[in-house]
This record gives C-alpha cells, structure tokens and sequence, in this order.
C-alpha cells in the first residue's frame, strides 16, 4: 500500500479529481471550511480560497504537472497580479519535490508564506489519518479494521484466535498469533494492508512459512494416524487422537510426566500401553525424523519472523 498510493499520485490524470481529493484533505488538516474556486472551470489560477483570522487569507493552487516548478512560477504570479488580499500561498501537486529546490523558494518569498502540499506529505495523509479520501480518489481500500485485528491478535492472541484440534501437531507448536494472523491475511492483498516495507516483508515470509510448516505438519498428522491404523485393533477415534496427541508431544520434546497428565484431561481412557507400542515404533521410523527435521527448520524460521513482527512499533495496540 505504501507504493501504491505513491504509483497513483504519480500517474493521477485527472486535474478535477486531484482538486476535489486536495480539498477534502486540506479541510482535516486546518483548512476547514476551504473555498473550492470550480473545479474543472477557469478559476484565474486560483484553485481554492481560505480565510481564518489565524491565517488571513490563503491562496491554494493544485498542480498534476510534471514541470511543477513552471506552474508554481505561474500560479504564484497570478496570485499576487490578482486583486485578492491573501498572506499564504499553498502549492499542492502530485510530484515529489526537492527539499532544497522548495527551501529556496520559501527564502525567496519573503514578503509572502509559502507551503508546499508535495507528494510525499500527501502519502503520509492519506495513508495515516485519511484513508477514507485514499479510498474515494485512489480506490486503495480503508485498512484500518484488518490493521486493528492485526494489532489485537499480536497483543492477545489467547482470546482472538482459535487453535486447531489440541491433539494436530499444528496446535502443539505453533503460537495462536501465528494461525490467528494467517486466517486474517491469508487471502489480502498485504500491499493494501502493510504500511512500511518491514511489515510488508515480514508479514509475506510469516504467511509463507506458516503455509510450509501447516502442510509439513498435516503430513506428519497423516503419518502417525496411518501407523495407529496398522497397528492399534481399537478404532475408537478418540483414542486414536490420545495416542496420537501422546506421541506428538514426546516427538517435540515434552516431559513424560506432563505428556500423561496432559493427555488424561481429554476425559478419554488414555490406554498408556498402546501409546507406548506406537510411540516405539515412531521414534525408530526414519521417514518420520526426516519429515520432523523439516517442520523444525521451518519452525524456526516462522518464530524469527513472529519475533520480528512483535518488535515492529508501527503493529503495536496505542
């Protein structure tokens, strides 16, 4: 989205349209009340009119042009040949102007205020506060409710996202705030939603890493169901999630003790002794300890990049 709005700025083509976004983004930042001179029509240079007694009189004229400095030179000079009264004179265009070219300027005029509404401080507007008149002049949508989920899944995860079934190996290694970010975005445009490149890439290698740690895992989740099935007489699928909640939680590392006592709390028989049988044969199997090698990498990536994201000020709740 943050290039976005700077690629349509850019090839914006139609001057009424420009007039009419300047307007309304003026009157949010102390123009209130801005005096549109008919857009689209002969205005003699004079694109909008305001008055305040803070300000006096100011004089705004808006620009496409890519000769910006031409067209200033001449909007400036029709203003003070006019008959109007005005201490400021704003020039507002969709180009990126020179700092400098825009500071020599001002220290030329001395007898007149001079502002420059530039394409980079109307970025910052529309992509920040204003992102209602990004959306009616650019069509870039309004991500102030996904941004806001975002925010609230990173800072409780706990009450903002639903995990997978306790006993998939997805819910027994991956942070809620990882599924809850992947069901959120996983089907946006993150150009629209991020706001700075870091959350753009980060949130792409997030979203990429959790879609090959979520496939790797269901195939281990396959895996295992398939040697229960081969070697357990009880198709009770309960059970079946016991043995297979047991073994996962040792795979990964887990205390015998809590793996017991974590699995008794299904309210399920637990049947130690068939857990035990599988879970033999699994740490033995080599196809498995490939397939879990592979998860673990590509856990440790995904949890970096959640510890980026974590550090980024720009998705923390106000």
């Amino acid at each position: 989205m943050f290039h976005e709005t700077l690629q349509k700025l850019e090839n914006m083509t139609d001057h009424v349209e420009f007039e009419r976004m300047m307007c309304d983004l003026l009157a949010s930042h102390g123009y209130k009340g801005i005096d549109p001179q008919s857009p689209g029509l002969p205005d003699g240079g004079k694109d909008a009119l305001f008055f305040s007694e803070e300000d006096g009189g100011v004089w705004f004229a808006f620009s496409l042009r890519k000769d910006w400095k031409t067209k200033f030179n001449s909007d400036l000079k029709q203003a003070k040949d006019s008959k109007h009264s005005f201490n400021k004179f704003v020039f507002c265009t969709s180009r990126a102007l020179p700092v400098l070219e825009r500071d020599k300027i001002i220290s030329k005029n001395i007898d007149l205020k001079i502002d420059f509404w530039d394409q980079e401080r109307i970025r910052v507007a529309l992509d920040t506060e204003d992102k209602k008149i990004r959306q009616i002049y650019l069509g870039i949508e309004d991500n102030s409710q996904t941004r806001n989920k975002l925010k609230n899944i990173l800072f409780d995860p706990q009450n903002e996202t639903q995990t997978p079934p306790r006993w998939q190996i997805l819910s027994l290694i991956v942070p809620r705030e990882i599924i809850g970010i992947f069901e959120l975005l996983k089907d946006l445009d993150l150009t629209v939603i991020c706001e700075t490149p870091n959350e753009l890439n980060n949130l792409k290698d997030l979203l990429k890493l959790f879609r090959i740690v979520r496939k790797k895992a269901s195939e281990i989740d396959n895996y295992i169901f398939q040697i229960i099935d081969q070697n357990i007489t009880n198709k009770f699928v309960g059970h079946w999630r016991n043995i297979s909640e047991f073994c996962k939680l040792l795979l990964i590392g887990k205390t015998r003790e809590f793996v017991i006592n974590r699995v008794k709390s299904s309210h399920v028989e637990l049947g130690i002794s068939d857990c035990d049988t599988i879970y033999s044969i699994l740490e033995q199997d080599e196809n498995l300890k490939t397939m879990l090698s592979e998860l673990t990498t590509n856990h440790t990536s995904l949890m970096q990049t959640l510890d980026e994201i974590n550090q980024l000020d720009s998705l923390k709740l106000n």
